[in-house]
Parts: C-alpha cells; structure tokens; sequence
C-alpha cells in the first residue's frame, strides 16, 4: 500500500469514527475504533468516493468487514479491490 493511499485510508476512517488519523495505525483493531454496522456503511461510501471504486454487493462487503480484525485487513482488502477495478 502506497503512503498517500494508507493516508487516505485513515483520514476514511477518522471521517467515520471519533479517532484522528494520527491514532490509527495498520495494527489497530477494527473493534477498538468502535467500527459498526453503521460506521462500516458510512466507511465503504467514504471508500468508494475517496479511491473511485464501487464495492461489488454491500450485503456481501458487510460480511467481508465482519473476518477484518485490523486496520491491515481491511487495507488488504481494500489494495485488491482497487487493483482490481484498474484492470477492469
């Protein structure tokens, strides 16, 4: 993950949650941040607008988030889905 792309992923998701970005590192747990339900909703459109992707299925994302542990996870995921996208 490219330093701009792991910044824009903090200030994501500081946007959603009460954490600044300085606090959020790739180790961070998920749990930790009080990422929910909702704040997961909030955060993939946050996602998409920040990175110009589109998640595939909001039902199947929201089950993905639910295996992501940490902050690392979640970048994993997100890495794939843009490298994804720009093949397509």
């Amino acid at each position: 993950m490219s330093e701009s792309t792991q910044t824009a992923l903090f200030e994501a998701i500081a946007k959603v949650t009460q954490a600044k970005p300085e606090e959020i590192a790739l180790d961070t747990e998920l749990d930790s941040l009080g990422i929910e339900s909702l704040e997961i909703a909030e955060l993939m459109f946050e996602l998409e607008d920040r990175f110009s992707i589109d998640f595939p299925d909001e039902a199947d994302i929201t089950k993905r988030f639910e295996t992501f542990k940490t902050v690392r996870d979640l970048a994993n995921a997100l890495n794939i889905l843009i490298a994804e996208q720009k093949e397509a």
